[in-house]
């Protein structure tokens, strides 16, 4: 039974389909620009590198002293999962 809906007629599914479709055109354009490319690149390697300076020092950090390193490795998986690397070793 049609109660003149657009939702009956796949209206809504079209409109989803055309943002859709906006969208990742939009994406591709970003995704073939050199300075958003080269500015992304630089991010996360900017990124990378603060996340390498805060484990050098954890292990440089003369107060963990037990030794097993226990805390020194708890406080590394920490500055992992702090920036969205996540080990399935340690799950707490």
């Amino acid at each position: 039974m049609n109660t003149g809906h657009h939702e009956e007629n796949g209206y809504p599914a079209m409109k989803e389909l055309f943002a859709a479709n906006l969208i990742a055109a939009e994406l591709c354009k970003l995704l073939t620009d050199e300075n958003v490319l080269a500015q992304a690149a630089a991010r996360a390697e900017s990124q990378a590198l603060l996340v390498l300076e805060k484990i050098r020092n954890i292990l440089d950090n003369e107060e963990f002293s037990d030794p097993a390193c226990f805390h020194r490795i708890e406080a590394i998986v920490d500055t992992l999962a702090e920036n969205g690397i996540y080990t399935s070793r340690h799950d707490w």
